[in-house]
């Protein structure tokens, strides 16, 4: 009897530790986003757990578009394009002011080649917020140049220029600023602006 009993703890303690190392080890999964990413089968099983916890913060809190931003967010981790777009799409429905939801839209719109939709985006941006209308107006400023309006380009890339010292990023505010010089140069001296897809990345 004392011998089973024995047994029966040693098995307990056994399945317990083994319970611990499975939970710390899903646990640690979870947290590294890179290295869950790795590995198929535990990828899609934290997507579909992270799809699932979103959803119910939408059903629960249906005006906040923070949610909606969150689940574009994994979509376009998943490679999900059309249902990152949807869900920015429902963000801003819920929330017009949004700056990430904005510039992301924006972002996703010109890498579409779809100028005159993130031209508005940026303008809109523009308006609302002043630590990032550095990129909303040199965003504005591209997007003219793609349509083949350069002397609003020209005012949009000088008005960003103001904005310089409100911006932190200073990768960002680098690349920005010199392409923005370039780009004022080439117009002032009578030459067409160059097309332009976004220096700065959507996440």
């Amino acid at each position: 009897m004392i011998l089973l009993r024995r047994i029966q703890v040693k098995i307990f303690i056994g399945l317990t530790f083994i319970f611990i190392l499975i939970s710390g080890f899903t646990i640690f999964l979870y947290k590294n986003l890179e290295l869950r990413e790795k590995i198929p089968i535990f990828s899609e099983a934290f997507f579909k757990y992270d799809e699932y916890l979103l959803k119910r913060k939408i059903a629960k809190q249906p005006y906040s578009g923070f949610w909606h931003y969150e689940l574009a967010y994994l979509y376009f981790r998943k490679g999900d394009i059309d249902k990152f777009e949807n869900e920015l799409r429902k963000a801003l429905e819920v929330d017009p002011y949004s700056i990430a939801s904005i510039y992301s839209l924006a972002l996703h719109y010109e890498s579409k080649w779809q100028f005159e939709n993130a031209l508005q985006l940026y303008k809109h941006g523009a308006k609302l917020d002043k630590e990032y209308k550095l990129p909303f107006h040199y965003g504005v400023g591209g997007m003219y140049c793609n349509l083949g309006r350069p002397m609003e380009a020209l005012e949009a890339y000088k008005e960003a220029l103001k904005h310089i010292d409100t911006y932190d990023i200073a990768e960002g505010k680098e690349n920005m600023k010199h392409h923005m010089e370039e780009q004022i140069k080439g117009i002032e001296e009578g030459k067409f602006c160059t097309v332009k897809l976004s220096l700065l990345k959507m996440w």
